[in-house]
């Protein structure tokens, strides 16, 4: 049943294609280029120019950077690590109570923490 379906379509395809005319093309200008000399440069300059131009070693070259930075990213867990924090409050006046001050109305407190890994992956 399936090779019924296609010799319909094979058929029309072929009539198709076989029904196209030539077309006539354009005259083209011609044009006569001059040979350009071909530029002369040293072989450290040349091996320069091709390994810029290298898709190979520009990706190679971004490999080893991505892998430096990732390296670089997991050494830095190893770092002794410092947090700080500090508030200031300042009241309007001091809070009294029976003629002692329970809260002064300017209060610092400040604080620090360093830690340093031990184990070192």
């Amino acid at each position: 049943m399936r090779f019924y379906a296609v010799i319909p379509v094979v058929l029309l395809v072929t009539a198709s294609a076989s029904a196209q005319e030539p077309v006539a093309q354009p005259d083209l200008p011609q044009i006569a280029l001059e040979p350009s000399p071909a530029p002369t440069m040293g072989l450290s300059q040349a091996i320069t120019t091709s390994l810029a131009r290298n898709p190979t070693a520009i990706v190679a070259l971004d490999e080893i950077r991505r892998a430096e930075s990732v390296l670089e990213q997991t050494r830095t867990g190893a770092l002794p690590t410092l947090y700080g924090n500090g508030s200031l409050t300042q009241l309007d006046a001091a809070r009294t109570y029976g003629g002692v001050v329970q809260i002064p109305q300017t209060g610092f407190m400040a604080s620090a923490t360093l830690t340093v890994p031990i184990i070192v992956p």
